[in-house]
């Protein structure tokens, strides 16, 4: 609903036989075209409402405008708000005096003070007490003699009109250069930058100001008013003032009554709903027709507060909004609204050269906007929903804090397809995020005051990401793009500008680890807070070991992102009392019942199950055609079938999108108008599971249930079916999910820990590397916390990867051997079968618990297997590739030296994989409600992978160390020389103690008991308090 201004001026009624007394109908037809579908209709007076001030002239006029205010709103169900500004005419000049006349006259030596003002204005009672007649409508906020101010709110958007008296010094002859605005009097709003939109009004145009106190008056005109209503000289303007630190709209009134020509005229402007545009309509008196007929338009004018400053470097208020938006509704305690701020933490990020091999990985963690703007052309990447748009949101802001002119664009929506075009789409995107008035000043900037932002560049054609890069590198200081994964980059390498590089480098974005969780969990409650150190922490260390239950491994279903963790954090005292029992669904569903709970609309409880039916569909349809998206029509289409089903009326489609978007569950993209999309893709993975459990009937739904289960490496499909095993406890997916993990791998036997395994010599001390050198005291945990974080970047564990918001579902993953295709479905399948188990361990029956945890564990070592025979085909092409390049450089290395290098590195990896398999099967079964069947589970198997899991399990994943049972498994697996079985416990406690506070005799005897110095830990220790 927009806002409509009916600017008036000159009115000048005087008696009953006025003309103008008689058209306040044909005023309203001449507008009824442009308020139709306006909440509010502000009738703006500028001045000269009575032509010559008398008590009886402003009873008519008080007739005319309550005519004119009638028919609105009884034909446009508007509300009309009146703005009042007084002119030369509603002065009263037959009580004008020698008095009055000498205190103006010597105004111009000295400002007003209060002892002038009672004589000078007592020409305008006429006038206040009209206006008082509408104060109670109106609601004037700090009335004063000079001006007043009149506050609305439309869409959830601040107005404020300022009606400043002009004449309230007026004289019966008057001449230009006379009048003094004590400034001093006048309300200072721009300290409240809630303010969208600030009009002022008043009778005189500058020019009629005394020329030696009018600048006072300019300049708080500068820097207040958006928009100044003016009237007095008969003579219709729209013009724009721009400086460099100001931008005004100005509207000179036409008279709406000329006694003498029969003139008149008057303006309307409409501003649109978003408050960003607006529409100046100029009408004037056609006799011939007898009508308002239009005399002029200036339709969709860009609008912009004047609290920003117009320069380049300005970033308008809607795109800059946008790079604060959380992109959901998350809610604080001790907050009212978040913003991106808020809880975003600055990721690190691994630093590679794709130009160079030999370039050691380097981790970023500090000054990283200058760390990414130092290089012409760079690349940041990680999967889809690591933050890769949040941190351009925030490199964004960073650079043009710093007056680089910074240009962010969605590759997504780049269309040209040639240098010419795309520059022109580049000054399109400077148009709609600073402004158009301001493009040719950018045009003219240096390169070095220009950064171009493109995130989601693979989604670029290959074809187009060389023309990009050839046509902009050399335009701008730097080049930001941001990629899923770097796996795709020959388009790149191949570009122009590449073939004279030495370097390229690579940012990876380090997803959320301990270190990151914690970080965000310690800004959440010290976020306004008043606790103590303490409280803070043990309420951190409390969430802290929630959130890490709650997530699983920190990465599955449920992203370890801020806005998903912040969801947790609010709702804890809740998910304390769901900890065991559908834990995601509860998050979920609290995460789209926060956002729906926006919707005034839905107090009526049937329409918010219509929506929700309607939000099924689209995402079921969608599903089905393997799509994420859906155009204009399909959600016609679907409101049509509902409301066909249900006996509804037409449900419309208008207001159906305002609900969605207003509740953050569908967004509509930028560039197609017609095509939609679910905000965030956990909506769309939670609608499709209702669906589908609502359908279960249907052989359409089970077809699609079961290709879903076999392809559970697809993340849209391995999280749906999780949502759906949760919703329907369905034992039917489950088993389709363990067939389909029995045939994973098939032809791979388990990978044997023991000393009988046939790589057992090559890896027995290849595993000691990953031993600590030495433990900490538990004042050295948090540093080997913040350690971890590397470490698991490091080995690509707990990458936190979640679904790729694509425009189309692919099952297949591309570009990949089967080995590791094969390979990333078994990691998948232990992901979703290991979710099920600790999500829901009450739905599910025993018997079935104990197949799954022996598939989980079995498909982990059939994995493990995999990865050592692929490595080791790897193995013998790089040392055929080494050799040849040594023959080559003349390093005359053997082909033996060669293979003997290789072979440790590779041990290296497939150790670090090995003892990484563990640890992943473990986390898997990690929930005391669990253990029992685990126990049994292993208590059956003479494995030594599964002694190995149940020690990780209890100590790594549980907490719970048992010092005796702890010995007895090492001494089994020493008295039997399982030396690589001793490494594998042996990092498993290590990494108990580098991470876990525990009681110091603890500590002391699992460092006696698997070799590790506890003389460093007493020294380090030592010396820590010496320095303390």
């Amino acid at each position: 609903m927009s806002l409509s201004i009916i600017h008036l001026s000159d009115v000048h009624i005087n008696k009953q036989t006025d003309f103008i007394l008689s058209k306040a109908q044909s005023v309203y037809n001449a507008c009824s075209y442009h308020i139709d579908n306006c909440s509010t209709v502000v009738i703006v007076v500028s001045g000269d409402i009575v032509f010559s001030g008398l008590k009886e002239q402003y009873n008519l006029a008080e007739k005319f405008f309550d005519e004119l205010k009638s028919y609105i709103e009884q034909n446009r169900n508007s509300t009309v708000e009146f703005v009042f500004s007084a002119g030369n005419h509603d002065c009263n000049f037959q009580q004008n005096d020698s008095i009055r006349e000498t205190l103006i006259s010597s105004l111009s030596n000295s400002d007003p003070d209060n002892a002038y003002i009672n004589n000078i204005i007592s020409v305008q009672d006429n006038y206040f007490d009209f206006v008082s007649k509408y104060h109670d409508t109106y609601a004037y906020e700090n009335p004063n003699v000079y001006a007043y101010e009149k506050k609305l709110s439309i869409n959830n958007n601040e107005l404020l009109f300022v009606s400043v008296n002009t004449a309230w010094m007026s004289e019966l002859n008057e001449y230009p250069g006379r009048i003094i605005i004590p400034t001093a009097m006048l309300p200072y709003t721009r300290h409240n930058t809630s303010y969208k939109v600030v009009i002022y009004s008043f009778h005189h145009p500058i020019n009629w100001l005394h020329p030696d106190k009018k600048m006072s008056f300019i300049q708080h005109l500068r820097n207040q008013a958006d928009f100044i209503l003016l009237g007095h000289e008969h003579t219709k303007d729209n013009y724009s003032k721009i400086g460099d630190d100001f931008a005004i709209i100005y509207n000179h009134g036409k008279e709406l009554q000329n006694t003498e020509t029969k003139e008149s005229g008057f303006s309307i402007i409409k501003f649109n709903d978003e408050l960003t545009s607006y529409s100046v309509y100029d009408y004037a008196w056609d006799n011939e027709k007898n009508i308002y007929s239009t005399l002029s338009e200036s339709l969709d004018k860009e609008f912009k507060s004047n609290r920003h400053m117009r320069s380049v470097f300005s970033v308008n208020e809607t795109f800059n909004t946008y790079t604060y938006d959380l992109g959901a509704d998350i809610h604080h305690p001790t907050k009212q609204q978040l913003t991106l701020d808020d809880i975003f933490i600055w990721p690190d990020l691994n630093k590679t050269n794709a130009m160079d091999s030999n370039y050691k990985v380097k981790k970023i963690t500090a000054s990283l906007s200058e760390e990414i703007s130092s290089n012409p052309l760079c690349i940041i990447y990680g999967e889809s929903g690591i933050g890769k748009t949040s941190l351009c949101k925030l490199l964004f802001r960073s650079y043009v804090n710093k007056s680089i002119c910074t240009i962010f664009i969605d590759g997504k929506n780049l269309k040209a397809s040639n240098r010419e075009n795309l520059l022109r789409e580049i000054e399109q995107y400077y148009r709609e995020q600073y402004s158009a008035d301001q493009l040719e000043s950018y045009k003219q900037l240096p390169a070095e005051q220009k950064i171009l932002i493109i995130d989601n560049f693979d989604s670029v054609n290959y074809q187009k990401q060389t023309t990009i890069i050839d046509s902009t590198t050399g335009l701008f200081k730097s080049i930001i793009l941001t990629m899923d994964s770097t796996i795709e980059m020959s388009s790149i390498l191949q570009s122009n500008f590449m073939q004279n590089m030495d370097n390229l480098f690579l940012y990876e974005i380090c997803p959320f680890g301990n270190m990151k969780r914690k970080d965000f969990i310690k800004n959440w409650y010290t976020l306004n807070n008043v606790d103590g150190l303490n409280e803070i922490d043990t309420k951190v260390e409390t969430a802290k070991a929630t959130i890490d239950q709650f997530l699983g491994n920190g990465a599955s279903f449920i992203p370890a992102l801020p806005i998903v963790l912040a969801s947790i954090l609010q709702n804890t005292g809740a998910f304390r009392q769901t900890t065991h029992n559908n834990k995601y669904s509860y998050l979920y569903e609290t995460l789209i019942n926060q956002s729906l709970a926006s919707v005034k609309e839905y107090k009526d409880v049937g329409l918010h199950s219509i929506d929700t039916a309607v939000l099924q569909i689209l995402a079921y349809n969608s599903l089905n055609n393997k799509k994420t998206f859906f155009k204009e029509s399909d959600i016609k289409s679907v409101l049509k079938q509902i409301a066909e089903e249900m006996m509804l009326d037409e449900i419309s489609f208008n207001n159906f999108i305002g609900r969605m978007s207003k509740s953050k569950m569908l967004l509509r993209d930028t560039y197609s108008s017609e095509t939609y999309k679910f905000c965030y893709p956990y909506i769309f993975y939670y609608f499709s599971a209702k669906y589908m459990v609502n359908h279960l009937d249907n052989k359409e739904v089970n077809s699609l249930m079961e290709y879903m289960s076999c392809n559970l490496h697809n993340e849209v499909y391995g999280n749906i079916i999780t949502f759906i095993c949760y919703f329907n406890n369905s034992s039917t997916i489950i088993d389709d999910i363990l067939l389909n993990a029995y045939d994973t791998l098939e032809g791979f036997s388990e990978f044997d820990y023991s000393k009988h395994s046939q790589i057992f010599d090559a890896m027995k001390n290849a595993v000691c590397a990953y031993l600590p050198k030495h433990v900490p005291e538990n004042d050295g945990v948090e540093h080997n916390k913040d350690l971890e974080l590397k470490n698991l970047d490091d080995i690509g564990y707990n990458d936190g990867k979640i679904a790729n918001d694509k425009d189309y579902i692919e099952s297949d993953l591309s570009n990949r051997t089967d080995n590791i295709n094969a390979i990333s479905a078994a990691f998948r399948t232990i992901d979703v079968l290991g979710q099920i188990l600790t999500n829901y361990p009450g739905s599910i029956d025993g018997s079935t618990k104990l197949q799954i945890i022996n598939e989980i564990h079995s498909l982990g070592l059939r994995a493990v297997t995999a990865i050592v025979q692929t490595m080791g085909y790897l193995g013998e092409d790089l040392i055929n590739k080494l050799y040849e390049n040594s023959k080559k450089n003349n390093t005359y290395l053997s082909k033996s030296e060669i293979q003997s290098k290789v072979n440790s590195f590779l041990n290296l990896i497939i150790a670090g994989m090995a003892r990484m398999m563990i640890h992943q099967v473990a986390k898997s079964f990690s929930s005391n409600l669990l253990l029992r069947p685990v126990e049994i589970s292993f208590h059956n198997s003479n494995l030594i992978s599964a002694k190995l899991l149940f020690v990780d399990l209890k100590v790594n994943c549980l907490n719970q160390v048992d010092y005796r049972n702890l010995k007895e498994v090492r001494d089994s697996f020493e008295k039997e020389n399982e030396f690589f079985a001793l490494g594998i416990f042996d990092s498993i406690i290590g990494r108990y103690l580098c991470f876990n506070k525990c009681d110091h005799t603890l500590r002391s005897k699992l460092s006696k008991l698997c070799g590790f110095s506890e003389t460093a830990v007493l020294i380090k220790s030592q010396l820590n308090r010496q320095l303390d």
